[in-house]
């Protein structure tokens, strides 16, 4: 939080708190859903379901702020969908040091 607070961020909120699966460790994925809709305003829902990105900063589980990230809403045949983080996951889940994400380890 106290990185979050130093950027001048206000209304924090944890976003999520899950295990990564071997899929999210994949190197061929490239991507982790995470977002909760509670956690984004009207403004950006309406963006997100017009099938356009949002451009989001992360900060990394080593507190590394890294920016760029692309922020879709993903509809499935099932009409359920799932926020995203697309583009860039890799960088953070590989290489495993910097971040010490390990499958199955809550993040």
């Amino acid at each position: 939080m106290d990185k979050i607070l130093g950027m001048h961020g206000r209304d924090v909120t944890l976003g999520v708190e899950k295990r990564p699966t071997a899929t999210y460790m994949s190197r061929g994925q490239s991507r982790l859903s995470m977002i909760r809709e509670k956690l984004l305003s009207e403004e950006e829902i309406r963006i997100l379901d017009r099938k356009e990105g949002i451009k989001v900063s992360l900060i990394e589980p080593c507190l590394k702020v890294s920016h760029g990230w692309q922020l879709k809403k993903w509809n499935y045949l099932s009409k359920k969908f799932s926020y995203v983080l697309t583009e860039r996951w890799n960088a953070v889940a590989h290489p495993y040091k910097r971040n010490e994400l390990i499958q199955d380890v809550r993040i």
